[in-house]
């Protein structure tokens, strides 16, 4: 397996309704999937297993966060869309495609947890979003 570069990313996002994402998202350069599990403890009282008693854990829920950050782009309409998800009185998932390369991605739900747009005097204007897994992931 060679080494993936950064540039080789991009990201599909569209409403978690079954419509598939028809374009990748204009200006976004990074995007981040924490993947995280419970250690559910089930040490017993009296646990001697060893001269130094030990705590044993068993796998649990597993869960994940991630965002995704760039330029803002005016023209780009998923942008403009996660912006009205956190003004609107209706709550949306969104279904995401985080590509790793052109034919390696992570397919996921997310609950859109807060958008952000920034600015400098002398920069870009930025754009981010920060999410939580509603459910599992898929690696193709």
């Amino acid at each position: 397996m060679g080494v993936n570069m950064g540039k080789q990313g991009f990201i599909f996002i569209a409403a978690a309704t079954g419509v598939s994402a028809s374009s990748a998202v204009v200006g976004i350069d990074t995007w981040t999937l924490d993947l995280t599990g419970d250690a559910v403890e089930t040490t017993a009282f009296g646990a001697t297993d060893t001269a130094l008693a030990t705590r044993t854990f068993e796998p649990g829920l597993k869960s994940g966060t991630g965002s995704i950050s760039g330029h803002y782009d005016d023209a780009s309409v998923q942008q403009d869309w996660l912006m009205e998800i956190m003004t609107d009185t209706t709550v949306e998932n969104v279904e995401m495609e985080l590509y790793l390369n052109a034919s390696q991605l992570f397919t996921i739900v997310a609950c859109v947890t807060g958008v952000s747009l920034g600015g400098t005097v002398d920069g870009k204007t930025t754009f981010s979003m920060n999410y939580t897994l509603d459910g599992g992931t898929t690696l193709t």
